[in-house]
């Protein structure tokens, strides 16, 4: 079982729906990828039940392309996601 499934089975166990990780260190140990976001957002969502969705900066979008995570977002499309996500919660 990979580091994000577990966590997803640990949010599963707890009842949580999803957390939201932004730390680059976290980042990198969950992924094995180094991100630099610089000044913009990236972060992982894991969810209990369904598949993780990265957010980075569109100059990281290259080196992600073989990684467990299947949604990957970037700049714009972070910006109109995460506002469709706040209006549902």
């Amino acid at each position: 079982m990979s580091k994000i499934e577990r966590i997803s089975a640990f949010l599963n166990d707890k009842e949580v729906d999803m957390t939201f990780i932004t730390n680059p260190t976290t980042l990198n140990y969950l992924t094995g990828l180094a991100i630099d976001p610089h000044e913009r957002i990236a972060g992982l969502m894991i969810f209990r039940d369904s598949t993780p969705m990265l957010f980075t900066p569109a100059l990281e979008v290259e080196k992600l392309k073989n990684t467990q995570v299947v949604w990957i977002f970037s700049d714009m499309k972070i910006l109109k996601t995460l506002g469709k996500l706040l209006k549902i919660m």
